[in-house]
């Protein structure tokens, strides 16, 4: 009997243990907010911009949910959080975009995210990554200064907290050179989102397919961790736990049948120690009195008390293993806020080292143009350059004629050309990544290119870098 109980702990440990290891493959909650004023319709007369968002759509990774709002100086939600798998989701996407038609007044863009937040946090599903991505010409306007600067700064300095918080990254796509980029770049940093430029209509697919690579990977990174109610992305710390848990494991599964093998070695002894019925009866010998009820009453007694002391244990044992499950998981998260924050720092100080290199760039141009010394400028740029070097941040190689790749550029205006549709014409800034170890390269600032396109789709004054 005590080798049976110990093997039920043991193999109630392995289970609770098991729990702890299990990872589930986590959706995407998104969130599309339009901008339908009447400004928009000045990049877009020909309202080509629905069939690019529901291609976009449409590439949102498996078991995702999409929901869309307009916005003007009113905000209507015109499709409610949808799945992706959904039979109707084709034709409610079509249905919902002929809405757009760029007859609004005024620009109330603050309003479109508060009420995509508000609607992520009541009706999307809390263990899923959540985004919103935006499409916008990036100019609040609400008929008045007064107005329209308190809801500049209740985006910028509460929504943009409020999403943080609630693990909602955002993601902008905006479409003129006068949009206000101080607040679209504070944004996108604050929530661990990204911005992008879409100046003409051919522009627009791509912006929203970069946007699409970031949401796989935002999937991605979530996978990778399983604490409840984050969306953490690190994960050496992880998979050596996670190691450790399915050691353990392994261990109590032997444990619990050796312990089990223990006890019937035990019956089995006992059993072939006792003569066998044929032996009894010719030596008259072993013969065993019928039990009375009471000794039978008096064994069930005993039964039920063993039988008791066995749930007691496994109840005290489920709670020392949820006490274990707790411990870990505040150790596990308090570590990777930690490495977070330390990583968060270091991307920046990087970026602020690269624009930094522009800089020194620039004055040494211009100093060579003017005659002037540039000695003291090329010893600081190379001490600059060996510092980024240190710290395995390199430049990414683009050359013109290579095919446009969305993971590390940026399109931020389309020529016409004889070359093939999507094909680097020329780098307007270069951009950089940095080499950490055990995992993918970071991209601190993608390469800004121009790419070509058909004649027939671009517009007269969009040639050139932007």
């Amino acid at each position: 009997m005590t080798g049976i109980r110990v093997a039920i702990l043991l193999l109630s440990c392995t289970s609770h243990t098991l729990l702890l290891c299990q990872t589930q493959q986590r959706a995407l909650e998104v969130f599309l907010v339009v901008d339908n004023s009447g400004s928009m319709r000045q990049y877009d007369p020909s309202l080509s911009m629905p069939s690019a968002l529901a291609a976009f759509a449409n590439r949102l990774p498996l078991n995702s949910q999409l929901g869309i709002l307009i916005f003007d100086k009113h905000v209507k939600v015109v499709l409610e959080l949808t799945g992706t798998a959904s039979r109707q989701f084709q034709s409610d996407i079509g249905r919902t975009l002929r809405r757009i038609d760029y007859s609004g007044s005024r620009s109330d863009l603050a309003g479109g995210v508060e009420r995509a937040i508000y609607e992520l946090r009541q009706h999307g599903r809390p263990d899923a990554p959540r985004a919103i991505v935006f499409v916008t010409d990036g100019v609040l306007n609400l008929g008045g200064k007064a107005a329209t600067a308190r809801k500049t700064r209740w985006l910028r300095e509460d929504l943009a907290v409020e999403a943080k918080r609630l693990g909602i990254s955002i993601f902008a796509v905006t479409v003129s050179q006068a949009a206000d980029y101080q607040l679209v770049l504070s944004l996108a940093r604050t929530t661990g989102g990204e911005y992008y430029r879409a100046l003409t209509p051919a522009l627009m697919p791509v912006a929203l397919a970069q946007v699409n690579d970031q949401l796989t990977k935002v999937v991605a990174n979530a996978e990778s961790w399983t604490p409840n109610a984050v969306n953490p992305r690190g994960p050496a710390h992880t998979s050596s736990l996670r190691r450790q848990f399915m050691l353990a494991s392994l261990t109590a599964i032997a444990l619990a049948f050796l312990a089990l093998g223990v006890a019937v070695a035990r019956r089995w002894s006992q059993r072939t120690k006792r003569p066998s019925p044929e032996i009894v009866a010719i030596t008259g010998e072993g013969a065993h009195p019928v039990p009375s009820l009471s000794a039978l009453r008096e064994q069930g007694t005993e039964v039920s008390r063993e039988l008791a002391n066995t749930t007691d244990l496994l109840t005290q044992t489920n709670s020392r293993v949820n006490q274990f499950q707790t411990a870990v998981e505040r150790y596990a998260l308090s570590n990777y806020q930690a490495l977070q924050e330390a990583e968060e720092q270091c991307v920046t100080i990087a970026r602020e080292c690269i624009l930094l290199l522009d800089h020194l760039d620039i004055m040494i141009q211009r100093a060579e143009q003017k005659g002037e010394p540039v000695n003291s400028l090329r010893a600081a740029r190379s001490r600059l350059c060996t510092l980024l070097e240190r710290a395995q941040i390199e430049e990414i190689p683009v050359n013109a004629g290579e095919v446009f790749d969305s993971a590390v550029q940026v399109a931020t205006s389309a020529v016409g050309s004889s070359n093939p549709e999507g094909v680097v014409v020329e780098v307007s800034r270069k951009g950089y990544a940095m080499k950490v170890r055990g995992r993918s390269d970071v991209i601190l600032r993608a390469a800004e290119v121009t790419v070509s396109a058909r004649q027939a789709e671009v517009q007269p004054g969009s040639g050139g870098p932007a």
